[in-house]
């Protein structure tokens, strides 16, 4: 019997659901992310939930999540705030077309979900409080989605 997602683990499943993210690192913590890559500028993400609640009459979950979006380019004269920018801007992007949603999201050891909608909440800001390797963004985003213990979709 597969694990119930988390309000986490929804979004990144859904964040790594999408075209132009696909190849990039989605986790939940950091150290993750950066285990999965090879290349800093190519940028990756970490998301952490923060608030918002459960429907009460109906398994559908409505958290709010902080999602990070980090490049670094220690090698290059280039910033990497424009690259960590795009990222964002891509998932923003992302939550405007209905082609991403109400499709099945699947993990191996995780029961299935179904990403209903998102919504940002906040703008993009700079986070500036870093060790100075990384370009790393911040943005709120309002989930809705639904999760399946049985797999019966």
């Amino acid at each position: 019997m597969p694990l119930r997602a988390s309000t986490e683990l929804a979004a990144v499943y859904w964040i790594k659901s999408l075209p132009e993210i696909a190849s990039l690192p989605v986790a939940v913590v950091l150290a993750d992310a950066e285990s999965e890559f090879e290349d800093a500028a190519q940028g990756f993400v970490t998301v952490h939930a923060i608030g918002g609640s459960p429907h009460m009459y109906l398994p559908q979950r409505e958290p709010v999540v902080e999602i990070n979006t980090w490049v670094a380019l220690p090698n290059n004269q280039k910033s990497p705030w424009p690259a960590s920018s795009y990222i964002a801007d891509t998932i923003i992007a992302a939550t405007y077309d209905p082609a991403n949603f109400g499709h099945v999201l699947t993990h191996p050891d995780y029961e299935n979900i179904r990403m209903m909608s998102a919504y940002p909440l906040t703008e993009p800001t700079r986070f500036e409080d870093d060790d100075g390797r990384y370009a790393r963004y911040v943005f709120e985003m309002q989930l809705h989605w639904v999760g399946d213990p049985h797999d019966e979709w």
